[in-house]
C-alpha cells in the first residue's frame, strides 16, 4: 500500500462516502478519492486486512480492521507535510462543525423568540 493511502487511512480512522469525508481524504492523499478507494480495496480482501468496508444500503462505511496497532505502524513525523495538512483539515472540520451548530443554535433561538412574542400578543389580545 502506498505510504500516501496508508497514512491516510491511518490519521482518518474511519470514512464514509459522504462529501466532506472525501474531501478530507483527497486533501490529506493527494489522491483523488477513487483512485485512493481503488487501492484501499487492494488491502480490504485479506484474512487479515487493514481496512474493513461495510456496505449499508447504497452507501459505503470504511474501519481501520485494527485501530489498537495504529500508532504503532504510523512512522511520520510531526513536522512533515502530510502531518501539517492533517491538523489543518482538523481544524477546517472543527470550525465548520462549530459554525454549523452556531448557525442551528440562532435559528432555533431566533424561532423561540418569536415564537414567545407571537404567544405574548394574542395572551395580551385576549386579555386586553
Amino acid at each position: 500500500m502506498p505510504d500516501n493511502v496508508k497514512i491516510t487511512c491511518m490519521l482518518v480512522g474511519q470514512w464514509t462516502d459522504a462529501e466532506g469525508d472525501k474531501a478530507v481524504i483527497e486533501e490529506l492523499s493527494k489522491l483523488e478519492y477513487n483512485e485512493f478507494i481503488k487501492q484501499v480495496r487492494k488491502y480490504s480482501y485479506d484474512e487479515e486486512p487493514f481496512v474493513h468496508i461495510v456496505k449499508t444500503g447504497s452507501e459505503r462505511e470504511y474501519y481501520l480492521a485494527s485501530v489498537q496497532n495504529t500508532w504503532e505502524y504510523l512512522d511520520i513525523s510531526t513536522d512533515s507535510k502530510m502531518w501539517k495538512t492533517f491538523t489543518k483539515v482538523c481544524v477546517d472540520v472543527m470550525v465548520e462543525t462549530e459554525s454549523l451548530f452556531i448557525f442551528i443554535y440562532r435559528k432555533i433561538r431566533g424561532s423561540i423568540q418569536r415564537g414567545k412574542a407571537v404567544l405574548v400578543r394574542k395572551y395580551k389580545k385576549r386579555h386586553a
